[in-house]
């Protein structure tokens, strides 16, 4: 999540706004693992999101299940901390219906295990995966001076 690093909130303040009214709607979730890593790479977004009402979520057991599988059909996808909350971001959606915004792409076919992005993995369990801008036109944001 580069949120905090794409669209610092002191120069981007409606789109930081317009998500969190999409939290308070119930209808943009982070899950557990998200947030440990804005913990160590964005405070500012860490402590953001932490003060949020319900934007963070807990796996429940079917995600876990869905974060198994994807262990074991993609065993090198996750490096470490780099990247430990992509499997949950998948299986969250999957579990939920959700679409999954991130700013990561598809990469080619025949990639490497530890090249896949979130996209990658998502087409397996037949989830969207859009960019921050896509959610901004779908939801018809617009931010003007």
């Amino acid at each position: 999540m580069d949120l905090g690093r794409v669209y610092p909130r002191d120069v981007f303040p409606g789109v930081w706004e317009s998500i969190e009214t999409l939290v308070v709607e119930g209808r943009a979730v982070i899950p557990r693992e998200v947030l440990d890593e804005l913990e160590r790479h964005d405070p500012d977004a860490y402590e953001w999101a932490k003060g949020l009402d319900d934007f963070v979520v807990e796996p429940d057991d079917h995600e876990i299940a869905i974060v198994a599988e994807i262990a074991e059909n993609h065993p090198d996808w996750v490096q470490g901390r780099k990247n430990a909350a992509d499997p949950f971001v998948v299986a969250n959606a999957s579990g939920h219906g959700r679409i999954v915004v991130t700013h990561e792409r598809r990469r080619g076919p025949g990639v490497l295990d530890h090249n896949l992005g979130i996209p990658n993995v998502a087409d397996e369990y037949d989830l969207e995966c859009i960019s921050l801008q896509e959610l901004a036109r779908r939801e018809q944001w617009q931010f003007k001076r």
